[in-house]
């Protein structure tokens, strides 16, 4: 079950995928969402692409990126990361490094059920008001 072998562990270094190219605000947001989650839920150390300076051109962009995903132990790949050139080549070079590959929506399940737990009255409904 997924409770019982954490996803990502503290020892982990995750490297953020997804879609910035043609994004509002270069995709920021969610990058910088789903960073500060997986640092603060997983205490791991969290490489998120967006940190990187504004007005580079795309081939530096790229070999950051893989200058990452070289220190990288685990890949979260965003919604929409399929609709990335980038983010599809940064796909590629986990699974050929053998990187752990996880999709957004895997990690969003594990930290609801997490959150569910520790603040259990905070998600049951209150049947009592009408």
């Amino acid at each position: 079950m997924l409770d019982e072998i954490p996803m990502i562990r503290e020892t982990d270094i995750v490297y953020i995928a997804g879609q910035m190219t043609g994004m509002p605000m270069f995709n920021y947001p969610a990058f910088y969402g789903a960073a500060g989650l997986i640092a603060k839920e997983f205490n791991c150390e969290v490489l998120n692409p967006a940190r990187q300076p504004n007005g580079l051109a795309y081939d530096e962009y790229m070999r950051r990126a893989f200058d990452d995903l070289d220190r990288a132990t685990v890949i979260v790949l965003l919604d929409g990361w399929n609709q990335s050139h980038g983010a599809t080549k940064e796909f590629l070079r986990a699974h050929q490094r053998r990187i752990r590959i996880l999709y957004w929506h895997q990690v969003e399940t594990v930290l609801t059920r997490k959150l569910e737990k520790e603040n259990p009255l905070t998600t049951k409904k209150d049947n009592t008001q009408k």
